[in-house]
């Protein structure tokens, strides 16, 4: 039997020879160039704010066509983001329970922009009779009226050692805007009784109807979800030194210099759900004319793929703040079944114009897709405790 040499308690006081992961250390983070230290921290937080670039792409591809008067009776739609270029801002927390389990949560949205969105159409109301031609030729440009964009992540992470930690999480992403004046590339059309045609990109009800008043928006919501698994990765620097003891040497890490993060899923949910009014009706005291339906697009899809990474710059300010340069991307595709409703109140302009009357009705769309992209880049602000 090896016998220890038996120390003393007066000998013990006050020294912590091997210090546990959060015992207060004797060597401060600023005892080496770059700051060295012991990097286990109880956790972290941290504020973000940068620019980001954004497109998506809602596709029906679809063309109904009523057997009994073969007239189309559905749209083929394609909606697409243009000018996505937001601010946005984020707010995160780590915490460590316990030296290799990490929690994290991080939100963030974008400010309130008026951007653009371009339709392209096919089908009922785009491809209309010689009477309605330039009116309603696709594309369509719209307002994408207050667009907003908003994401919630959370989920834990296992250091696998000083270097290294695997992720389990899940994301979520939030769209909302409104879809106002629409408009093409033609002139104005005025049909019968033939007048001097205006000049003008915008689809208003008198270009439909010259006696006619009333136009057309949407209202298109999107939701996506989906857990994730990643693994992420820290740049650092390391050194022996003696214990503060004298019992031996220690590697002691230096703060980060930069982080690295790769993340994504093989499964997705969304919900995509796009109301087009339109209501276009007879100015007071002109003969009786109307045209109000509302053409609804969904598609709840259950097939889809995420992927993001993501990389980030340190300083280090002081012991306890730190400040950051941060890029981060991602691409998310979407397939399923889509769904399109045709709901009728009246419609005397487009359907007198084809000798022929539009119906309601519902068609599945096999083929319907969402697809976005997002880049982003900016400076952040950590508080280290």
């Amino acid at each position: 039997m090896v016998m220890l040499p038996s120390v003393a308690p007066s000998q013990m006081a006050g020294q912590t020879p091997f210090p546990t992961p959060f015992a207060p250390q004797r060597y401060s983070l600023l005892q080496w160039p770059g700051g060295y230290g012991d990097p286990i921290r109880r956790g972290e937080v941290y504020a973000k704010a940068g620019y980001q670039w954004m497109n998506f792409d809602a596709s029906f591809p679809v063309l109904g066509v009523n057997p009994a008067t073969s007239v189309r009776v559905f749209e083929a739609m394609d909606l697409q983001l243009r000018d996505g270029n937001v601010w946005v801002g984020f707010l995160g927390l780590r915490v460590r329970p316990t030296r290799e389990l990490i929690l994290y949560v991080e939100a963030g949205g974008s400010a309130l922009k008026n951007a653009i969105i371009e339709m392209g159409l096919a089908g009922r109301a785009t491809d209309p009779p010689p009477a309605l031609d330039a009116n309603l030729v696709s594309p369509w440009e719209w307002t994408a009226k207050n667009f907003q964009w908003w994401m919630v992540d959370a989920g834990v992470a296992w250091s696998l050692n000083e270097l290294y930690e695997i992720e389990f999480g899940f994301h979520t992403e939030h769209i909302d805007f409104l879809l106002r004046d629409p408009r093409n590339d033609t002139e104005r059309f005025d049909i019968d009784p033939p007048i001097e045609p205006v000049p003008g990109r915008a689809i208003t009800g008198e270009r439909l109807c010259p006696t006619c008043v009333g136009g057309m928006e949407g209202d298109p919501l999107s939701k996506v979800w989906f857990p994730y698994i990643g693994i992420s990765g820290t740049g650092r620097c390391c050194k022996w030194v003696c214990c503060p003891s004298g019992q031996g040497k220690r590697k002691v890490w230096s703060d980060p210099f930069y982080r690295w993060r790769l993340r994504g899923s093989p499964i997705a949910w969304n919900r995509w759900v796009s109301n087009v009014d339109f209501r276009v009706v007879s100015a007071p005291g002109a003969f009786p004319e109307a045209e109000i339906n509302r053409t609804t697009h969904q598609l709840n899809a259950k097939s889809g793929r995420w992927i993001e990474g993501e990389l980030e710059a340190f300083l280090s300010i002081t012991p306890g703040i730190r400040a950051s340069w941060w890029g981060r991307a991602s691409w998310l595709s979407l397939e399923g079944t889509g769904q399109m409703d045709l709901g009728i109140v009246a419609s005397t302009i487009i359907s007198e114009a084809r000798l022929q009357p539009l119906v309601p009705g519902e068609m599945s769309i096999p083929d319907a897709s969402y697809t976005q992209s997002i880049w982003s880049t900016g400076a952040g602000l950590y508080y280290i405790f």
